[in-house]
């Protein structure tokens, strides 16, 4: 993972890294607006909570918007360049296989859900590049197709399945593309990610500007 300094406004970051913040302050998401290609996130804070109607409302403006997931909001702010959330995007696809059944399934299985909720914190689905629903019997079983995505996400499932015996491989190698209406093209290689909490947003630029209210 590679993390962004200087994405947040003076003002914010003053405000973040504050005692008064830290101690008794908050983050709360007040609305959020879709738009083509970008998305409008606002948000407030407060530094005190026994003064908490002085609030700040600030917009996240988000532009070469392409993904998001809104959940629990966290009490800060962290950019990335580098992180798993970015793979699907930025690194190549392929796909990986395994030719044997292997040995404990049962320690297999475990092994993934531990990935997803220790490496991944949560963020990454199980089933966003597993290919099988029935998860303990893809497991169990002796040759397949395990998982399909970026090459650095399915190098950890590589290292488990090879522990467990399975033989595992890759096979083909592409760029990540979308369709843009007209024709599929490859991704910005600048896209950036904010994560706060279970919250995370991807996209090429991010601009904060303060609401009055």
């Amino acid at each position: 993972m590679k993390e962004l300094q200087n994405i947040l406004p003076i003002e914010l970051e003053e405000a973040f890294s504050s005692a008064e913040f830290e101690n008794d302050g908050g983050l709360e998401i007040c609305s959020i607006e879709y738009l083509e290609n970008e998305l409008l996130f606002n948000f407030s804070f407060y530094l005190d909570e026994l003064e908490e109607r002085q609030r700040q409302y600030w917009q996240l403006k988000v532009n070469g918007y392409i993904e998001s997931k809104i959940d629990n909001f966290g009490n800060f702010m962290t950019f990335y360049s580098e992180h798993n959330l970015l793979a699907e995007f930025q690194d190549v696809e392929t796909e990986l296989y395994f030719k044997r059944k292997g040995d404990y399934p049962e320690l297999l299985l475990t092994s993934i859900f531990e990935l997803h909720t220790i490496v991944f914190d949560n963020l990454i689905p199980i089933e966003k590049f597993i290919q099988e629903r029935q998860l303990f019997q893809l497991c169990k079983s002796e040759t397949g197709l395990f998982a399909k995505g970026p090459k650095s996400i399915l190098s950890f499932y590589f290292d488990m399945l090879q522990k467990a015996g399975k033989e595992p491989y890759y096979f083909g190698e592409r760029k990540p593309q979308f369709w843009n209406g007209q024709k599929w093209a490859e991704y910005n290689s600048d896209l950036k990610l904010v994560l706060s909490g279970g919250t995370y947003i991807i996209g090429e630029e991010f601009n904060f500007m303060k609401l009055n209210r």
